[in-house]
């Protein structure tokens, strides 16, 4: 086991994806190197969840020319840890922080790791948001505090690589 580096983890949990669109605008506006918006996974377990981004990303194109968060939709019956469509590496982390990340119930306190599946089953979304620093953890709470409907929570990873946010 190589270095072990923590990776702080925000969590978002939105009942509503109009609301993204006011968040990603907030997390293009982060003037830090070491964070992208389209570091950002929007978790669900609705198979709209791919179209409902897609048309709104497609509505704010003009306004908006940030990337925006890879949807993730999660299978409703199975396995909680997976499994996950739309898993691409072209969002700048590694595909293996982003298979530790989204397997939260792996990691997570039980009791808030059931939490988090109980509102996904009911249809929320979560936002989750990797932050490198405290000054990009604060801008991304601000937003999502600001626009998210329901709470915001941070959580350390322990990383078992030498880089969390870069390659394996």
């Amino acid at each position: 086991m190589g270095d072990c580096e923590k990776l702080r983890v925000v969590f978002g949990i939105l009942t509503a994806c109009e609301n993204l669109k006011q968040i990603v605008q907030q997390f293009a506006a982060i003037d830090d190197d070491a964070f992208s918006p389209a570091q950002a996974l929007l978790l669900g377990q609705t198979p709209e969840l791919e179209g409902q981004l897609a048309v709104l990303r497609h509505a704010s194109d003009r306004e908006i020319d940030v990337p925006w968060p890879l949807a993730v939709v999660r299978e409703p019956q199975g396995d909680p840890s997976g499994p996950y469509e739309g898993q691409t590496t072209e969002n700048g982390l590694s595909e293996a922080i982003r298979n530790r990340i989204l397997r939260f119930d792996e990691w997570m306190e039980p009791a808030l790791a059931a939490d988090l599946n109980r509102r996904l089953e009911e249809g929320a979304c979560l936002l989750i948001v990797p932050v490198a620093n405290e000054s990009v953890e604060r801008s991304v709470c601000r937003a999502l505090l600001r626009f998210a409907a329901d709470r915001v929570q941070t959580h350390d990873l322990p990383a078992t690589t030498g880089s969390a946010l870069g390659e394996d």
